[in-house]
C-alpha cells in the first residue's frame, strides 16, 4: 500500500522513475524539490544553472521506489538543453506560482516542449507558494480549468509550510506505479 510511505533504508530499488520539473523562472521548483526530498524549506534565491538532481527513496510494502527528480534551469538560454533533460522522463511536474498569472500562461508552451521530448509521460500540475495566496485565487481557478482540459491532477502546495507537498508526492507515486502496471499489462498482451 502506498499509505505506508516511509524512507527506504537498505533494499535496492525495485522501481525507478525520472521526474522532471517544468515551469517558469521563480515558481519555486528547487524549493519544492527540496521539500519533497529533504522535507525542509531552503530558499537561497539562487537560480538553477543547468540542472539539479534530487533523489527520493520510498518504501511501499516490500518494494523500494527511487524517484529521480530533475530540476532543469528554466531560463530561455537553457531551452536548447531542456529537451535533452526531458528525454526518458516518466512524469512532468507542471509548476506555476498561484500568485503569478504569467507563470500559468507560460505553462502550456512549456508543457508542449516537454511532451515533444517524451509524449508518453504523465503530467501533473502543481501550484506553488500557496502560503502567499492573495485574493480569490484567480490563477488557481484558471489552473483548475487547464487541468480539467488536459485531464491532469492539480495540487496546491507550499514548500515553505509543507502544505500539500506530501499529498502531491503521494499522488505522483500512485500515478507512476499505476501507469507502470498498465504498461506492463499492455506489453504482456501484445
Amino acid at each position: 500500500m502506498i499509505d505506508e510511505l516511509s524512507p527506504a533504508t537498505t533494499s535496492p530499488p525495485t522501481h525507478g522513475f525520472k521526474i522532471v520539473c517544468i515551469g517558469s523562472n521563480e515558481v519555486g521548483m528547487t524549493t519544492l524539490m527540496r521539500r519533497f526530498c529533504q522535507d525542509r524549506f531552503v530558499d537561497d534565491g539562487k537560480p538553477t544553472l543547468g540542472t539539479d538532481l534530487y533523489l527520493k527513496e520510498i518504501r511501499i510494502g516490500n518494494q523500494v521506489v527511487l524517484l529521480i527528480l530533475w530540476d532543469p534551469a528554466s531560463q530561455d538560454s537553457f531551452m536548447i538543453l531542456r529537451k535533452y533533460y526531458f528525454m526518458y522522463a516518466r512524469c512532468g511536474l507542471l509548476l506555476f506560482d498561484v500568485n503569478d498569472p504569467r507563470s500559468l500562461a507560460e505553462l502550456e508552451a512549456r508543457r508542449d516542449e516537454f511532451l515533444a521530448a517524451c509524449s508518453q509521460a504523465l503530467c501533473i500540475m502543481i501550484g506553488t507558494k500557496l502560503d502567499r495566496l492573495k485574493g480569490r485565487g484567480q490563477v488557481v481557478e484558471e489552473a483548475a480549468r487547464m487541468a480539467s482540459k488536459y485531464g491532469y491532477e492539480l495540487f496546491l502546495t507550499s514548500a515553505k509550510t509543507g502544505e500539500g507537498c506530501h499529498e502531491a508526492l503521494d499522488a505522483i507515486l500512485r500515478a507512476l506505479l499505476q501507469k507502470e502496471i498498465i504498461d506492463c499489462r499492455l506489453s504482456i498482451t501484445r
